[in-house]
């Protein structure tokens, strides 16, 4: 029987059109039906019980999303379009959003009416990742700063001030948003009105953005040489382009690779609890048809030790000189890696 951190595994896997197996010799042997979806490329079996290779299909008929020079794209309904992960809309002064928590089942963009919405947002993990809740609360300052009604710039200010505290309350402990919206205030610092002061506001969350994007790209172009024809790929979690307002980090080299015409293949770890990798890394891939597999967080020290990984990619939410560690289940990458 399998157990429920497994079962969800395949359950993602069945409808991304991935074909999987996750299962030891023993289960295998008794009831290969209940545990394999597919036909594996190949089978890799841990005595310990831990399993196994997934391998990648293309679900019939399924379209290929990635367009020639614009390779964020997403298909929905048989038509393919680009899209950011942060967006504004400034006619409706909304800041909208691809809502993640909804990922892979459904692909939806929400638009949050006012800077409590968006903090909301933030908060409940509507949005997530670094680059993506740094652009988010720098829109969402900017769009609390263009709500403002009247010419007194000491109340603005003062206005602005509670708009950059409810968003910051939003995830105390994240950098980026702090950064971003100290970087929209100082730009609105040059204006000599309220109305001057509104619309640096939304410059500066786009420039904001549209630097988040090009640091990722050149992650991208310095990465790709690192990925040539037959590369096996693992990476944890997601620091895609979900995670950012395009691109994103440790896939950027992936994304730059494929646009240069290299055949690889990646592996993603589940990442539980929240199965980020399952649910949006391995959805991210399936829209820009890199061909994939998820396998499970225990697996890949022992796809590691077995000589199955060419490369490991994660993103890093800092970078030390002698520790170089995302998150606790990242460590046992590095540790495989022998970079601990």
């Amino acid at each position: 029987m399998l157990d429920v951190g497994e079962a969800a595994v395949i359950n993602l896997a069945r409808e991304q059109g991935v074909t999987t197996v996750l299962m030891d010799e023993r289960k295998a042997r008794k009831a290969p039906d209940r545990v394999q979806v597919g036909i594996g490329e190949r089978t890799v079996y841990d005595g310990g019980g831990v399993a196994a290779r997934f391998s990648q299909s293309q679900a019939p008929g399924r379209e290929q999303a990635r367009a020639e020079g614009k390779p964020m794209n997403v298909t929905v309904g048989g038509r393919t379009r680009s899209y950011r992960t942060v967006d504004f809309d400034e006619r409706r002064n909304a800041v909208r959003l691809i809502e993640q928590r909804l990922l892979p089942h459904r692909f939806q963009v929400v638009a949050t009416k006012d800077f409590h919405e968006t903090a909301r947002a933030i908060r409940d993990m509507v949005v997530r990742g670094a680059g993506a809740i740094g652009a988010t609360a720098a829109y969402g300052l900017a769009q609390g700063a263009r709500a403002f009604r009247g010419r007194n710039l000491e109340r603005f200010t003062a206005h602005v001030e509670r708009v950059r505290q409810t968003l910051a309350s939003a995830r105390p402990t994240a950098v980026d948003p702090l950064n971003a919206m100290n970087e929209v205030r100082r730009r609105m610092g040059a204006g000599a009105t309220v109305a001057e002061r509104q619309a640096l506001a939304l410059d500066a969350a786009r420039a904001f953005a549209d630097e988040d994007v090009a640091h990722c790209e050149a992650i991208g172009r310095h990465g790709a040489p690192l990925i040539r024809d037959g590369t096996r790929v693992l990476t944890h979690c997601n620091a895609g382009w979900l995670a950012f307002v395009d691109v994103g980090s440790a896939t950027a080299p992936l994304y730059a690779a494929q646009t240069l015409g290299r055949q690889f293949h990646v592996c993603c770890d589940e990442t539980r609890p929240r199965c980020q990798g399952a649910s949006l890394t391995a959805w991210e891939l399936a829209q820009q048809g890199i061909p994939h597999a998820v396998i499970a967080d225990n697996a890949a020290g022992h796809l590691m030790q077995r000589g199955e990984i060419d490369l490991v990619i994660v993103g890093s939410d800092r970078v030390l000189t002698r520790l170089r560690v995302k998150k606790a289940n990242s460590y046992q990458l590095n540790h495989y890696a022998g970079i601990d």
